[in-house]
């Protein structure tokens, strides 16, 4: 299997949809249990390298960890939580995929209410793994609702850049900016998250009233 199959498997099996909602803490982010491919339904060209890090080019995830990480992700979406987070632990013990692990473990225990704990298992994960876009997105949107702001506007930056066409992270992102009183900047990533998020719309509307 090649490396570009694989990475879009594991974004695949990670990654969701952040709801169209405001930075509160009783939302839920990018959703790793429901299935989507992250960013828009698209499978990433090869010669767009920064979707694929340096890091994954010298240590891919192994068909072990991709394999644990997938039957994770169905125990989850059949509601056997119990039974998925405990498969997300034993994939931690495979180095290659730890980071994916742990982020999808944020989202479980994020979704439950638990933002600290949800929040160490990301800056955890982003740590080990700086070049999954899903993670820093998560981590950006949590920090925002957090409102630290310059900390969450970084991770939105990060992963801007691995995925640039990601509108959930602009939108996401311009949240922070208008937190931060940078209305200009906000409507910006607002338009290009217009593309496929009405609240982005609305919310554009606002601000640029």
């Amino acid at each position: 299997m090649s490396l570009i199959t694989r990475s879009v498997l594991i974004f695949t099996i990670l990654s969701g949809a952040l709801v169209g909602q405001p930075l509160t803490a009783q939302q839920t982010m990018l959703d790793a249990s429901n299935g989507q491919i992250l960013a828009r339904p698209r499978v990433h060209d090869p010669n767009e390298r920064g979707t694929i890090s340096v890091q994954e080019l010298q240590d891919p995830p192994s068909n072990r960890g991709m394999r644990m990480l997938d039957k994770a992700k169905q125990l989850i979406a059949r509601g056997e939580i119990a039974r998925g987070m405990e498969q997300l632990r034993a994939a931690q013990r495979e180095t290659s995929v730890e980071a994916y692990a742990l982020g999808m473990q944020a989202t479980e225990h994020f979704k439950r209410g638990d933002l600290d704990t949800a929040m160490l298992e990301l800056e955890t994960a982003v740590a080990l793994r700086p070049g999954i876009a899903v993670n820093q997105s998560n981590l950006a949107y949590m920090l925002g609702v957090k409102r630290r702001n310059e900390e969450a506007l970084a991770h939105a930056k990060a992963a801007l850049r691995l995925d640039p066409a990601h509108c959930k992270t602009r939108y996401v992102m311009a949240q922070i900016l208008l937190q931060m009183g940078r209305t200009e900047e906000a409507a910006f990533h607002l338009r290009k998250a217009a593309e496929e998020i009405p609240e982005a719309r609305a919310l554009l509307s606002r601000v640029m009233q």
